[in-house]
């Protein structure tokens, strides 16, 4: 039986918690067969298994390297489950879900840390610009407080 939960991207930052709740999941006997990435949410279809029959992990790459980070992984017993396009240009980055079965042995990483960079630069300059804006308009009002307080005494 097939079973669809949609959740918000907004999870999907702590990509560590996304993969700690899909091998909950499969503890649950619901094994994920598919995802499907929409502007704001993400559907998750599962399938039954056997309760922890599956492991899950994540992998983010750019187009180029895919590829060959699919193939490195599904060398090692690791079936790919949805490829989805973080962008439209040619060098978007890729979110890759792998599942494993747990007697296959645990997951050899095709790791490169360079994508994952790139990936989290995006979101740098989206928190560090307001965090800096507060910090300003917070030291201006103590500057100008401080100084009209000065000027009563």
């Amino acid at each position: 039986m097939r079973e669809t939960i949609e959740k918000t991207n907004s999870h999907q930052i702590n990509h560590a918690k996304e993969v700690k709740w899909l091998n909950e999941m499969a503890d649950e006997h619901k094994a994920l067969v598919d995802a499907v990435m929409w502007k704001y949410k993400t559907d998750y279809t599962f399938e039954s298994c056997s309760a922890g029959e599956y492991t899950f992990h994540i992998e983010f790459h750019p187009s180029t390297t895919a590829p060959d980070c699919i193939a490195f992984m599904e060398e090692n017993g690791a079936e790919l489950i949805s490829d989805l396009p973080l962008g439209v240009r040619k060098d978007s980055m890729h979110k890759l879900y792998f599942r494993k079965h747990i007697d296959s042995g645990v997951f050899n990483q095709y790791y490169d840390s360079n994508p994952i960079i790139k990936y989290l630069r995006k979101y740098q300059i989206v928190l560090v610009v307001p965090i800096l804006a507060i910090a300003l308009m917070t030291l201006l009002f103590i500057f100008f407080f401080l100084k009209i307080r000065h000027l009563i005494w």
